[in-house]
């Protein structure tokens, strides 16, 4: 799943499926959400977050270049909301693990 909007038309929460990573840098992958953009072939670059240390706490600044993925075996409400999916686990829902409406919501998409 995507984590950040990218220029390319592609949106946080956008749910791909990685065929190769090209040199360390660049993973090609395969658009699967549901949309205009479904079955398309995707060039993703790693990018460069860059963290101070007055918003971090630590005692310098620093940078990470990371790919703008992660892995997502569950899909939360809020990322599901607007999606449409071929299938869907059920979970046991005897404890109250929702707050109020929020099992119709996930139920009703």
């Amino acid at each position: 799943m995507l984590i950040r909007n990218l220029s390319a038309g592609l949106c946080n929460g956008t749910r791909l499926s990685v065929v190769d990573v090209i040199d360390g840098r660049v993973l090609r992958a395969v658009v699967t959400s549901p949309g205009p953009r479904h079955g398309d072939v995707v060039l993703l670059p790693r990018i460069t977050l860059d963290i101070d240390h007055v918003n971090s706490r630590a005692p310098f600044d620093w940078k990470r270049r990371q790919f703008p993925i992660q892995i997502a075996f569950v899909v939360s409400l809020n990322k599901v909301q607007g999606q449409s999916m071929e299938r869907v686990g059920i979970i046991d829902f005897t404890d109250a693990c929702f707050a109020h409406g929020q099992h119709y919501t996930g139920s009703s998409r």
